[in-house]
């Protein structure tokens, strides 16, 4: 079996997969979506690899930076090593490396891989003083030899300029008026095409506006959240103009509940059981992307989540997202979009017997009660990859006593700060609200807002951003 060597760039890791010695390495930097095909060419290769048992894996993760996109990729190598190693097909071992001076996210994604996987994983720091200085002498060396070619390079321009020039002053009257007339034909196609270019743009924009607010119009109206609770805000900032993160929420009716009977005859038949009560469901959705293919998922999720709810009358929390995630897999593999999916949480609230369900594919739950903070993690797959034997997991909460409850997106956490280059971090966001729980939600709001700006100064935004609160009763 041949080895797999991808080679990295300034925006994409190295990849060397060693089929002799069993050592499989990722190393350097992801920052686009542009590398789905290098993820693709290593699953390819491991699935070829692992059709072998008995093998000895080391897989080393030393990269320095990744986004969310990338991070999913990581975990499905992960995965597929996980399961070799658990289906005792062979030994395996990961060595995930940081650096404890750059940014404390790789180590904390480490940590999470960690604690949702059964395999061998180890967490290591390491020193970049000797390879600094290894990189040193190979730049100097690298600087010696560009000036070798560049003294080369520079005595066959002189050549050529001679030439150039003797030519040049044979013909150069002729050359001027040649010159002349094409800088002049040039200009009229070049103004041509910025009249052009500058219509399309305006098309464009157009268009993208347009977009928006078909985009507003689906999203329920807000003031309904204030009408089924004490207090609540929804705080959305879209990266670009339309987003890929959106909010949905519904006040059901009364629903009756029949179960099928036999009669004497044999024949089936529907009789009524009860009156399922009538119920809030909320969701925040963080969809695939940002931007136009984004805001295309958003409108895929809210009429899903309409014919889910309003037609279909599911209504408990996990199996809202296990038929989401079917109709994902269904739309999606009909396009031939089968990378794309999303995150959500999904809070189900039934005041009538004072409970709460929520469910979350990779996307949690803050609640906030009698001065404390309560967290609860969604389950660690997104929408459109939940394998066909799992299912969501349903938490229940009793909400008899007054409490705040909070579901968000990654938007707000990983947006880097101007002063320090870094992620504001999810451990930071919670103690944001909990420092701020017993303000209204008006002042909440204002407040997650300023900082917001605060912390990304002349940044760009990262991300789309979504938090959604409510106040119980």
């Amino acid at each position: 079996m041949k080895n797999l060597r991808i080679a990295g760039s300034h925006y994409t890791p190295e990849v060397i997969f060693d089929a002799v010695n069993g050592i499989l390495s990722i190393s350097g930097e992801c920052y686009h979506s542009g590398t789905l095909s290098l993820f693709d060419s290593a699953m390819e290769w491991l699935d070829e690899y692992f059709s072998t048992p008995e093998r000895t894996v080391i897989f080393n993760f030393r990269v320095s930076y990744f986004n969310t996109s990338a991070s999913r990729q990581f975990y499905r190598i992960i995965q597929k090593l996980e399961n070799y190693y658990l289906n005792h097909l062979g030994d395996v071992r990961i060595n995930w490396y940081f650096q404890n001076s750059m940014d404390n996210s790789i180590r904390e994604q480490g940590e999470e891989f960690k604690e949702d996987l059964q395999v061998p994983f180890h967490l290591i720091e390491f020193d970049k003083y000797e390879e600094r200085n290894l990189i040193h002498r190979l730049n100097e060396t690298e600087v010696r030899l560009k000036k070798l070619q560049n003294i080369a390079l520079k005595v066959d321009e002189q050549k050529v300029a001679l030439e150039d020039l003797t030519n040049a002053l044979r013909k150069k009257n002729k050359e001027i008026k040649e010159q002349r007339e094409k800088i002049e034909a040039q200009n009229q196609v070049i103004t041509q095409k910025n009249k052009e270019l500058q219509s399309t743009y305006n098309s464009i924009q157009g268009s993208i506006s347009y977009a928006e607010r078909i985009q507003q119009a689906m999203l329920p109206d807000e003031k309904l959240l204030t009408d089924w609770f004490s207090e609540a805000f929804i705080m959305l900032k879209p990266r670009d103009i339309v987003s890929g993160d959106f909010y949905w929420f519904t006040k059901t009716e009364p629903t009756p509940i029949f179960e099928e009977i036999q009669t004497p005859d044999g024949k089936l038949e529907k009789k009524f059981k009860y009156f399922e009560p009538e119920k809030i469901i909320l969701a925040t959705v963080d969809c695939t992307g940002h931007g136009i293919p984004g805001a295309f998922m958003s409108i895929l999720g809210i009429e899903l989540l309409d014919k889910i709810i309003n037609e279909k009358n599911i209504y408990h929390s996990d199996e809202i997202l296990k038929e989401l995630d079917n109709n994902i897999k269904h739309s999606l593999r009909s396009m031939e979009l089968v990378r794309d999916g999303m995150d959500i949480a999904v809070m189900v609230v039934d005041f009538s017997r004072k409970i709460i369900e929520f469910s979350g594919a990779r996307m949690p739950l803050v609640y906030l009660r009698n001065n404390r903070l309560f967290y609860i993690r969604g389950d660690k797959y997104s929408i459109g990859s939940l394998p066909e034997s799992e299912k969501f997991t349903k938490s229940c909460l009793d909400i008899s006593t007054p409490m705040s409850i909070y579901f968000f997106s990654d938007g707000f956490y990983d947006q880097f700060g101007e002063a320090t280059n870094r992620k504001f971090m999810l451990g930071h966001f919670r103690d944001l609200l909990f420092a701020h729980h017993q303000k209204s939600f008006t002042e909440q709001k204002e407040i997650f807002e300023q900082v917001f700006q605060e912390w990304k100064g002349k940044k760009e935004q990262t991300d789309d951003l979504l938090v959604m609160g409510v106040k119980i009763p």
